[in-house]
């Protein structure tokens, strides 16, 4: 098990696809959550390693208090380069890894509970995939705005997968800023997002000082997409009215 505790970047994304592509399982830990929630799965998971961006590094510590086995920490930059750390010597690799062998641990909210690890192999990875290339026909000439965390199974299955599995590419923000969406979306040739209620709000009530030279990056937007949480009737249609770009509600 490979777990990571980082916000979104190059290595983030790296990591996640690696680990996986390795024969390893990845476990994404949510930053937001709470010291003894992280506690918690740490010492559930049975991870081996785990990479850490500096910022969490004091979180980390904090949760690792509550940890019973002896985890590996690496410490990085999510935007690069990756540091130096020994490697598995020739020889000594994993064999390629099988559709059925797990893949990936997502852990649960634990609202009703302890968080619970849902297990993803490979197969179901790559069937996430295609679902989200089918629905959304997506194609190599797609490019997606990542703004959900990679901790996040919509980030991950909904957002990143697919959109390489399909042959495009993946524009992967630190994390969501209103003040910088529509300016990533025009200037780096975004055609679709997903999103959830509470960004669609903040897009709804945000004055974008760039509105009236949006039209270029409007009409190359195939859709925007909610999913997540509910997206109330009067928010969707309040953001139809503002922006008129086609937004999916998504559920799964």
């Amino acid at each position: 098990k490979v777990a990571f505790l980082m916000d979104n970047g190059l290595i983030t994304a790296q990591l996640f696809l690696g680990a996986m592509y390795g024969g390893y399982v990845v476990v994404p830990l949510n930053v937001r959550a709470g010291v003894a929630q992280l506690s918690y799965t740490l010492d559930h998971c049975d991870a081996k390693v785990i990479f850490v961006e500096d910022q969490y590094i004091g979180l980390l510590h904090d949760a690792m208090e509550g940890v019973r086995s002896n985890i590996r920490t690496i410490t990085l930059n999510v935007d690069g380069p990756l540091p130096a750390f020994e490697t598995a010597a020739e020889g000594q690799t994993t064999e390629p890894p099988t559709g059925d062998d797990v893949a990936l641990l997502m852990y649960s909210s634990g609202s009703t509970g302890k968080p619970k690890a849902a297990i993803h192999t490979h197969s179901s990875i790559l069937a996430h995939g295609r679902n989200s290339i089918e629905a959304h026909q997506l194609s190599s000439a797609d490019r997606s705005l990542l703004v959900l965390p990679l901790y996040h199974i919509n980030a991950e299955c909904v957002t990143l997968i697919p959109t390489l599995l399909s042959g495009g590419s993946v524009v992967v923000a630190h994390r969501f800023d209103v003040s910088r969406f529509w300016d990533w979306i025009d200037d780096l040739h975004v055609t679709w997002s997903a999103l959830v209620p509470t960004i669609i709000s903040e897009l709804v009530d945000w004055d974008d000082p760039g509105k009236e030279h949006r039209q270029a990056a409007f009409q190359r937007i195939r859709f925007l997409r909610s999913s997540s949480a509910p997206l109330s009737p009067l928010l969707h249609r309040q953001f139809l009215d503002k922006f008129e770009l086609p937004l999916l509600q998504a559920m799964g």
